[in-house]
């Protein structure tokens, strides 16, 4: 077969993503990036196949489509048997997830394959094919409402509004009508957003800090995997910088309220775009920004709806949560994006540069599977430590654990078990090295709080007293640090701040008041008493 020598923009703008993102991983390598890349290199893998099938076999759109078809159906089976308890669900707080580990990405897949599937009812040229495809949307649509996920709804109205588009009746009538479709969209985007306010805010509050991170690592990122640890930094700094501008380092009401209670210690941005840019840098998420909107405007202008639709419900929802940590998506995204070249066939130049991209995945992908392997493995190992943790015996973690090499370790929960069942143990320089391993990787101030009861045990007073106000600093709607703070002043013996922090802790408002918050009240007005 004689191949065009044609170059899809598509196939340089994926090259140019790749590269930058690797550059990105080679400047900042460490173990805790080689599982990040992973997804990465799955991309790229995918993507080149879909390339070569794409250009060698002209039914790969049908069967991407009868793929999306039985996923569809297969899902949505799983989550009406969840809803109605045949199946159970293993998110405790709601009823339905299929097979993801969370509604939300459940929802946002559901809603792709209803942006992927109406086009294709609507333009399709197998009979067989739009029958599977209306039976798989109806049922999408009987679970999509359960999962709560406003995320995909926003996503599915985008790509249906851009499908309605199409049509010149459509078009003309929201030309005419253009003031009443802009109203509509406001109320709706209102309505989502008074529907899960502290949510949305918390949301908001998330991305001012992730801008902040990527502008401060503008270049090159803060490296694939630390996410994690240094919002949790600059999130610390944020809140610090406005209480002590204040003249108090300890001085919650000059923080915006709303900002401050919405503060959380997240693993993950929930926009997949500032992900890429606050990891790999600015130039890395413009590139992948790029490739986003490029794909969606040559495939509508290709009439390939179903996949302009399916790329812009994906790219909405990615705005939102985190799709890209999970492989269906990857792969969804790869055939997509993929299909906006289906007419351009492969030619010796693209092959050649495929073939290149796959020869470096090849050798950085030893290094990255070996973490994923020493990840799982370490998984399953640790499941017997966690057992001793809830039963108290903090001995045998540690003498579990003793050989263990930590600084190898990417599983967050195991180091925080670990460093705190060394603090139990009396272990206190080993525990604080063990924990400091986790706050690279979590932003959780629990990591923190043990490391101030470590100084407070080995009578370092004053480095006890900056990691319990660092823990603050990290999520300041916590009573938890200034209660661990007080009794600080009061084992320390400084009566006069102990009183100060009391009368500060009365006047708290904890972003969630409990019997637990009561009790450490109780208990330092308890200590008040016997001065």
């Amino acid at each position: 077969m004689r191949l065009l020598l044609r170059f899809s923009i598509i196939d340089f703008i994926v090259i140019v993503f790749i590269t930058l993102v690797v550059i990105s991983w080679a400047y900042q390598s460490d173990s805790y990036g080689n599982i990040s890349l992973a997804r990465y290199i799955q991309f790229v893998f995918l993507y080149c196949i879909a390339r070569v099938l794409y250009s060698f076999f002209s039914h790969t759109k049908s069967l991407f489509i009868i793929s999306i078809i039985l996923l569809c159906i297969l899902e949505s089976v799983i989550g009406i048997s969840q809803y109605v308890r045949y199946l159970r669900s293993d998110f405790i707080l709601f009823s339905c997830n299929g097979t993801f580990n969370n509604p939300g990405p459940y929802g946002g897949f559901l809603a792709l394959c209803i942006s992927i599937l109406i086009p294709y009812v609507l333009f399709g040229e197998n009979a067989i094919i739009k029958r599977l495809s209306v039976i798989s949307i109806i049922l999408a649509l009987l679970v999509l409402p359960s999962t709560l996920s406003r995320a995909s709804f926003l996503s599915v109205g985008c790509s249906l509004l851009l499908l309605a588009f199409k049509s010149e009746k459509i078009y003309c009538f929201v030309r005419r009508h253009w003031l009443f479709a802009v109203l509509s969209i406001l109320i709706c985007s209102l309505s989502a957003y008074y529907i899960k306010k502290p949510s949305a805010d918390g949301r908001f509050l998330m991305n001012k800090i992730s801008l902040m991170m990527m502008k401060q690592n503008f270049i090159t990122g803060v490296g694939m995997g630390n996410f994690a640890s240094e919002y949790g930094k600059n999130q610390a700094e944020y809140f610090s910088i406005i209480m002590k501008d204040n003249g108090d380092d300890i001085a919650w009401k000059n923080i915006n309220e709303r900002e401050r209670m919405v503060a959380d210690c997240p693993r993950k941005a929930f926009n997949e775009y500032l992900q890429i840019g606050v990891e790999n840098g600015f130039f890395s998420m413009i590139s992948f920004v790029l490739l986003i909107i490029i794909s969606i405007l040559f495939s509508y202008k290709d009439n390939q709806m179903e996949i302009s639709c399916g790329l812009l419900c994906l790219s909405i929802f990615a705005f939102f949560s985190y799709p890209y940590d999970f492989l269906l998506f990857i792969i969804v995204l790869s055939f997509l994006v993929a299909g906006c070249s289906s007419h351009q066939k492969m030619s010796k130049l693209n092959c050649a540069l495929l073939s290149f991209l796959l020869i470096g995945s090849v050798f950085i992908a030893p290094s990255i599977i070996d973490s994923i392997k020493r990840e799982k493995n370490f998984t399953l190992q640790s499941f017997e430590t966690k057992k001793w943790y809830d039963n108290g015996r903090y001995d045998y973690v540690v003498q579990d654990n003793c050989l263990v090499d930590y600084k190898e370790i990417n599983n967050v929960e195991f180091l925080f078990i670990y460093g705190k069942a060394l603090s139990e143990t009396g272990d206190y320089i080993k525990s604080d090295s063990v924990l400091l391993q986790g706050t690279r990787l979590s932003s959780d101030p629990m990591f923190w709080i043990v490391m101030g009861n470590n100084s407070l045990s080995m009578k370092k007073y004053r480095e006890a007293e900056e990691r319990y106000k660092y823990a603050f600093y990290m999520v300041p709607n916590r009573m938890y640090p200034l209660y661990k703070l007080a009794y600080l002043y009061y084992v320390e013996g400084n009566y006069h701040m102990f009183s100060e922090m009391l009368e500060k802790i009365d006047s708290f408002v904890p972003k969630v008041e409990s019997e637990k918050t009561e009790s450490m009240k109780n208990k330092l007005f308890q200590l008040k008493q016997t001065l």
